[in-house]
This record gives C-alpha cells, structure tokens and sequence, in this order.
C-alpha cells in the first residue's frame, strides 16, 4: 500500500457506465466487435469475450470490472507486458503454478515488468481472490481483491431447509462458510422461514455479525491482503481487506432464492403453489395456467430461459410446452433455488485521497 500511495493517482480508465456499456452491448451483438475498441488498452477484456464467443457463456459485468481493475493497477505499478496463461501457459514457472495454487489461485491473465522479475496475476475461480502479485526473486506474494463499489464480500449457498420451510444450520456448512455463522445464529434465533419470504430478501443483521462476516471471509483460506475499487472520482483505490467497515457501510442479506437451481427437495411445497396457481398434476405431468407462470431472460442475456411458478420454483423454457393457454411441464423438469447468504460492502463514498492521508498522512 505504501508503494501503492506513493505514485499518482490514477483513473481506471472504463468507469462503471463504461463498463455497463460494454456488457450490453455484447449481449444485444454478440460478438468481438466491442471487444476491439479496447483491446489495446485492456487486451483481457479482448480475451474474456473472445472466449465467451467460444464457450457460449454469457459474459458477466462483474468479470469486466476485474480486468479494468488488473490493468490499471499494472499500469500503476509499470507491468506493461501482458500474457494469457491459457494461450501460453509455460509463461509462469511450475514453481510459481504451485504457489498460486496453494492460495487457491487460477492464473487467466499476466501483467509483468520488461525483465520479468515481477508479475500481477488475474486469477478465476469461486475458491480464491482475484489477483496476486508476485515478486518471483524470493516469490513473495501480495493477495488482492477487486471490488465494484457496491459488492458482495462472499455468498454462500445455505443448507437445505425442510418442508416447513424453516432456516437450519449444519457442520458442513458451518466449517467451510465460518463468516457467516454469526449472521445464522440471528435469524436461527429469530426462526426464520423462507416460506414467509417468498419475493423478498432478508436484511435484518446486527452491525457486528455483519462485520464478522466481512473480516473474516478474507482472513480464511480466501486470504486478501487488500481490496482494490475505484473511488467517487473514478480513481483505482486500495484499502486493507481487514478494515473494509472503515471505508463504507456494509449490509448483510439472506435470499430465499438464490442463483444456483437443484432438484426439488420440498416436494409438498412445491404441489402446494401449483395448486394454489390452478394448475393441475397428472402423475407425472403438470398443467398449469400460461398467466399462472413468469417469464423471465437469462441473466444477462435477451429472450425467455425459464418460466417461474415464484421466486422458489421454475422451468426451463425448453421443458415448457404450450396448448393455448395452459403450458404443461413433467414434474422431474421443476427446479428449485437455494437460498443464499451474503455480506455486502458499499464503497461509493470512498475517496483516493482520504485513504492516503489516513494511512500515510499528506504528502505536504
């Protein structure tokens, strides 16, 4: 941070707007076309697309911040090489692969001085934080995290609830998601029931379990040193993971319906709302009102991917058939969303100068 603070401020180059831009644009053409009016200076945002393009992943807003941020802190830092670790994967030694890996890192993209002796990894997966800088002398390694302003420490899938609908804790959970017990004990304590929430988030925490949560998901095996964001002015700031409270408010939430869809596991439940919405189930097969169900686009994309019997349970688009004015569905197609928990930071406030002066006092 030191070092960090010691240069000139500098803007990020694509603030949030910008970056939007890029997102939606992509997803109304899909192709590269967006990509190349900024792949000189930020070649990674050239990269993620391009292998959206080949995957047919859609292309995530969060995952454009993060090679703005990786860029301009190696613009900061004078690493002006660039290199894709999957197009070119002898670029980083087996010794240095070993130590990202102990840090749960997956090196995408590489930002490194002329000579090579220092190197800020972009890294991917849900198991580690984002970007890594390694002094390769004595392979000394600095953890970093990117936030967007307004950001999700972690989110963490609950634990199953049952027929009743009511929150439960396991060990499972409670050993690899350990931030989030205090946020847990609460609404245990509260008896909370996710059937009572339907359509609605929970947001009801004390300010030290959300705190807890906070601290504590970077000082695990998610270990950050700092958290890299961009201040009121647009401008690439760092601030230590562990003081995150210090420069923003932070909010805990609970939502009864996640991202991540799995098989029904509440069966009742779910013959409960279909009957309630005058659908009808023939075994194995289910008949329901077309205005009884939701439509909704894929996130982050256009068109129909599912139809929702509510925010608990859904379809997807291609196991939906229509007759008129009834769609019909097979009960195995029903997926049902876990509910998640997350702590949440809000940094609009912050500002590269005040950090500055708090941590290193003025420079006059």
């Amino acid at each position: 941070m030191k070092e960090f603070y010691a240069l000139p401020k500098r803007h990020v180059g694509l603030v949030k707007k910008d970056r939007k831009s890029i997102s939606e644009a992509y997803k109304r053409n899909r192709n590269s076309d967006i990509a190349e009016i900024h792949k000189v200076e930020f070649p990674a945002i050239q990269a993620e697309i391009e292998k959206s393009l080949k995957t047919g992943k859609l292309e995530q807003g969060a995952i454009i911040s993060e090679c703005v941020y990786a860029q301009t802190l190696a613009k900061h830092l004078n690493l002006s090489e660039f290199a894709s670790y999957e197009l070119n994967p002898n670029c980083l030694s087996d010794e240095i692969v070993a130590l990202l890996s102990s840090y749960s890192l997956k090196p995408r993209y590489l930002y490194m001085n002329s000579i090579g002796s220092r190197i800020l990894i972009q890294a991917g997966g849900p198991a580690g934080i984002d970007s890594a800088l390694i002094s390769i002398a004595d392979k000394n390694i600095f953890t970093i995290e990117f936030k967007e302003s307004l950001a999700k420490s972690s989110e963490a899938d609950l634990p199953r609830y049952g027929e009743d609908g009511y929150l439960v804790s396991d060990s499972k959970f409670a050993k690899k998601w350990p931030q989030f017990l205090s946020m847990i004990e609460e609404q245990l304590l509260k008896e909370l029931n996710f059937f009572e929430h339907i359509g609605s988030n929970i947001n009801d925490f004390s300010p030290e379990s959300i705190k807890d949560a906070v601290n504590e998901n970077y000082a695990g095996k998610k270990f950050a040193d700092v958290i890299c964001t961009e201040d009121n002015n647009g401008f690439l700031t760092m601030i230590p993971a562990n003081q995150a409270d210090v420069w923003g408010p932070l909010s805990g939430e609970i939502r009864p319906s996640g991202r991540n869809p799995y098989d029904v596991w509440t069966p009742n439940r779910l013959r409960l709302d279909i009957l309630a919405k005058g659908g009808i189930i023939y075994g194995e097969v289910v008949r329901m009102p077309v205005e009884s169900l939701k439509a909704t686009p894929p996130r982050g994309g256009t068109g129909i991917s599912r139809y929702k019997v509510n925010s608990l349970f859904f379809i997807r688009a291609e196991h939906v058939s229509f007759e008129g004015n009834i769609v019909e569905f097979a009960w195995k197609d029903v997926k049902q969303n876990r509910p998640t928990i997350a702590a949440k930071m809000d940094f609009k406030g912050i500002n590269f100068d005040d950090v500055k002066n708090y941590y290193f006092g003025t420079s006059e």
